[in-house]
């Protein structure tokens, strides 16, 4: 790859990386809005951060990490 064809797709990861946590604040600002017991909330909030984690690839599942 060419040095500029990687800037662009960098660019394009930072975006998608951005959108994936304006997502993740929508959610957790419309779950906050929801009455619900703590319990379930705590456990909604935990899904919308792995979702959001793993659409902006900053979560890796442990097979990944492991593989040489």
């Amino acid at each position: 790859m060419k040095g500029d064809q990687i800037d662009k797709l960098e660019t394009k990861v930072l975006a998608l990386r951005k959108i994936a946590d304006d997502m993740l604040e929508e959610v957790r600002q419309a779950r906050a809005s929801v009455p619900a017991g703590k319990r379930k909330k705590q456990l909604i909030d935990r899904e919308a951060d792995l979702i959001a984690r793993l659409a902006s690839g900053r979560y890796k599942p442990a097979a990944a990490k492991n593989k040489p």
